[in-house]
């Protein structure tokens, strides 16, 4: 969610407490974890080589529940995220369709 929600350049601070309060409930220490990532960069290809065998569905589900896809970064984004982890086109369109979000191809 960090990543997605960093793809367009900007991660401002109502960003942020969205993204903390999708994922209520969280203690203090998860909240302040939250807040650490937000303020680093991330490296796509070494995030999905960490994913495990079959949940590549629901983490691009959850990137794309991060951000509202309105910028050509996020799509960009989103393309990226889809082929590192090796999903079709239609599948990537499977998922923003069944989410109510624009569709990328």
């Amino acid at each position: 969610m960090v990543m997605a929600a960093q793809a367009d350049g900007q991660l401002d601070q109502a960003e942020q407490d969205r993204i903390i309060q999708e994922l209520q409930p969280l203690d203090r220490n998860e909240t302040n974890f939250l807040r650490r990532q937000f303020k680093t960069r991330h490296n796509m290809e070494a995030f999905v080589h960490e994913i495990p065998n079959g949940m590549e569905y629901e983490v691009y589900s959850i990137s794309l529940m991060a951000i509202n896809l309105d910028t050509n970064a996020e799509a960009r984004y989103l393309r990226a995220l889809g082929e590192c982890m090796r999903l079709q086109p239609q599948e990537v369109n499977s998922i923003h369709h069944r989410m109510g979000a624009p569709l990328l191809y």
